[in-house]
């Protein structure tokens, strides 16, 4: 089969960091043909659908989303639809394609947990069954998703883009401390007792900046506006120690950091995972921390270790090239699998 993709997601094109945006270069550069589609709200709608999460409008703007796009898959001589997500994406319009093209490959990589609810919805998690193939980031769900009913389940890693990310002027060191994320519950309860220890050690020779949207208040950590493009990827580069906190749903596995940090040549200090682990050796390709004490012994040691800090770095910016954890590998791996 010579692969036609039409490669669906949202937002398509605003962020350059984005991971569609990521994959849309990785296709690019096979020379695979594909074409796009935004299944995002219109923009007037989209404050819409986050206000009015639960109403009958939303219902009505996500059916004509739906219609839109069948209609579009009707015209269109595709034959491998790869969602992204598929957050908007209903199960009755799978069913629908499934149905009325049955030629046509059904596929999706989500980047999140699809049995949670916070990250998704019912929609995502009811539509499981009616993809041909499911790629998904972490080993410990593939088969929760082959018994929810997908036959055909790989586990395919996050990466890095290495088109984008690269080291930009590593010698360049003017930020001791960062973290680039958005907040949640067991973040900031994480820098809130980093606090706690940093103030009951009275510690004042370095600095911590945190990226991100959400945040409590904090005494002696910094706050900075989220940050995207450029500006995210030198940051890696230009910070001493990247922290690396994992969300709730990625606990002793990967996400798109853990890749990331490596690839802009810099320094990553890892919450403690099992997966993260055997893509990056402890103490050789990159650090982990147990806890907050732990975490705060390595800060304190790496800022006074730069000659070690920096064989870290490197080795981990090598692992990246040597084994091309990219996502241009990840698309040869599709390819693999849909041919």
């Amino acid at each position: 089969m010579n692969p036609k993709f039409l490669i669906v997601s949202q937002n398509i094109g605003e962020w350059y960091t984005d991971l569609t945006m990521s994959y849309i270069r990785a296709f690019k550069n096979h020379n695979i043909e594909f074409t796009t589609y935004d299944l995002s709200f219109e923009r007037p709608n989209r404050i819409l659908a986050v206000l009015q999460k639960q109403s009958r409008l939303t219902g009505i703007l996500l059916k004509k989303l739906n219609y839109r796009f069948i209609e579009f898959v009707k015209k269109s001589d595709v034959n491998v639809i790869f969602v992204l997500k598929g957050s908007n994406l209903l199960p009755q319009t799978l069913y629908q394609i499934k149905e009325s093209f049955p030629n046509k490959i059904l596929i999706c990589f989500n980047p999140d947990d699809p049995f949670n609810r916070g990250s998704g919805g019912l929609n995502i998690e009811k539509s499981i069954p009616l993809y041909d193939q499911y790629f998904i980031w972490s080993n410990s769900l593939v088969e929760r998703i082959k018994k929810y009913g997908c036959k055909n389940v790989y586990y395919l890693p996050f990466a890095a883009d290495t088109k984008i990310i690269y080291p930009y002027n590593s010698d360049k060191k003017v930020i001791d401390v960062s973290f680039i994320g958005n907040s949640d519950k067991e973040r900031n309860t994480f820098f809130m007792n980093l606090e706690r220890e940093i103030i009951g050690q009275n510690l004042s020779e370095f600095s911590i900046n945190i990226y991100g949207n959400g945040w409590n208040n904090f005494k002696k950590i910094k706050l900075n506006n989220e940050i995207e493009g450029d500006k995210l990827l030198k940051t890696f580069s230009s910070t001493i120690i990247n922290l690396n906190i994992l969300r709730k749903a990625n606990k002793n596995s990967i996400n798109m950091r853990t890749f990331e940090i490596p690839a802009s040549g810099a320094f990553m200090l890892h919450e403690k995972s099992y997966e993260a682990a055997e893509y990056f050796k402890p103490g050789i390709e990159a650090d982990y921390y147990s806890d907050v004490r732990d975490c705060l012994d390595k800060i304190k040691y790496y800022l006074e270790h730069e000659d070690i800090r920096d064989k870290i770095a490197k080795a981990g910016y090598d692992k990246i090239i040597k084994y091309n954890y990219s996502y241009g590998a990840n698309v040869v791996k599709i390819l693999n699998e849909v041919s």
